[in-house]
């Protein structure tokens, strides 16, 4: 057989990392004694076509190829170009948790260096980082997302179950004096229930206060004014019904 020899092929671009699951292109020099390539990886024939010198590839190794002429005369072998998968997308997340309607988890992640995102945005806070706070008012898986340095991502998920059964809880005794403790009448949990009423009464069962949406800012006040030491009496309806009729005690 005669005919021109190719010259050796380059491949380009050279060594490389690519994420999990992503594709290069690999391309070798074209010369118009070629009329095709074949590719090697690992010394192992791969792939080979026709008047084509790109080569998508996905998998770890050191390739190499070789151009062949019309005539069937190879090339020199061209030098390797390996191709790494970035095993630097290490996550864990914290467990499964099952919550209080109301109450806040936090959520904490854990990986290779890079960023962490969480989603979905809904009763997070805040929404990157190692550590979050949430507190959904029902069900939520949450994502998170680690991105490392060459745009890698992968994620792992964490279950969130609300229960929704309330569970009446507040303070008995209200003392407003600015000191910070049971200075308001507080009912535990109330944030994860906004469609709420209250009613408060006092010891003639007159109604004294009530507010729609209520958000635990009774100050023992009607008017800018403190009410009379004593015992008070209150309802809380939840969705129009009744969850708790109980008393406390204003002291001062």
């Amino acid at each position: 057989v005669t005919g021109d020899k190719p010259p050796m092929p380059v491949i380009s671009p050279e060594d490389t990392t690519i994420c999990q699951g992503d594709l290069i292109r690999l391309h070798a020099t074209r010369d118009s004694t070629t009329d095709r390539y074949v590719w090697s990886l690992a010394d192992q024939l791969t792939f080979q076509k026709t008047s084509d010198s790109l080569l998508p590839v996905n998998a770890a190794g050191a390739y190499r190829v070789v151009a062949i002429s019309a005539q069937s005369c190879p090339s020199d072998t061209s030098g390797p170009v390996t191709v790494h998968i970035s095993a630097d997308t290490a996550l864990e997340v914290s467990g499964d948790l099952t919550i209080q309607r109301g109450s806040s988890v936090t959520l904490t992640a854990a990986g290779s260096d890079g960023t962490i995102s969480w989603s979905p945005v809904i009763a997070i806070s805040p929404v990157t980082g190692t550590s979050v706070t949430v507190n959904p008012m029902t069900d939520t898986r949450y994502t998170a997302t680690l991105t490392n340095t060459l745009g890698c991502m992968t994620t792992r998920s964490v279950n969130v179950t609300v229960n929704s059964s309330f569970q009446p809880a507040y303070n008995r005794i209200i003392t407003p004096n600015g000191d910070g403790i049971n200075d308001k009448l507080i009912i535990d949990r109330l944030s994860g229930y906004p469609n709420n009423r209250l009613q408060i009464f006092d010891e003639s069962g007159k109604l004294i206060y009530q507010k729609n949406g209520y958000n635990n800012d009774w100050d023992g006040r009607v008017n800018g004014r403190l009410v009379a030491k004593g015992s008070y009496y209150f309802v809380l309806f939840i969705d129009h019904e009744v969850k708790i009729k109980g008393s406390f005690t204003v002291i001062h």
